[in-house]
């Protein structure tokens, strides 16, 4: 599995599609379902976005956990800067689960919307990412918000937007 995603990172799909059968070959325990997730992701990650969109759809179909795959999926698109793509997902997820069981999609929707430009967005989901996961907060916005602590990223993110943090008033 490694020397496909090596593979597909360097853009070499018909090595990254090998390696991945030459790998369901050798560990045949392998579902369909993390194969085609994982050959979904390779041709995503190489602009194959028709097969991407058909093996996500494969995938997601043999899952046995809905939730957990279209987050894998979001996740996929999101990583590959398919940011209004990912958004879609994580919106759909957020509406199917409740905010009770998809509410880890919000440091990822929090980040979609900001990288679309999307303020509001980026804020609403961005107030409620840290409670939700520090770590996949930080993980995302770190390199946003260097040198400050997770739990601060929102204050800052409403004064870069609204030219004051939110205690202060206009």
């Amino acid at each position: 599995m490694q020397q496909a995603h090596v593979e597909s990172h360097l853009h070499h799909l018909s090595q990254a599609i090998e390696a991945l059968q030459n790998a369901q070959e050798v560990v045949p325990d392998n579902t369909p379902f993390e194969y085609e997730l994982l050959l979904a992701h390779v041709f995503l990650e190489n602009g194959c976005y028709a097969e991407a969109e058909q093996y996500f759809k494969l995938a997601l179909d043999a899952s046995a956990d809905k939730r957990e795959t279209m987050l894998m999926i979001g996740v996929a698109f999101a990583e590959s800067e398919r940011y209004r793509e990912a958004r879609e997902i994580f919106t759909t997820l957020l509406q199917l689960f409740g905010d009770n069981e998809a509410c880890s999609v919000k440091p990822y929707l929090a980040y979609c919307c900001y990288q679309t430009h999307d303020q509001e967005g980026f804020l609403r989901y961005l107030r409620d990412a840290v409670s939700v996961s520090k770590e996949t907060t930080e993980y995302l916005f770190s390199s946003v918000f260097p040198n400050v602590a997770p739990e601060d990223y929102y204050l800052y993110a409403f004064k870069s937007v609204h030219g004051h943090y939110p205690q202060e008033g206009e």
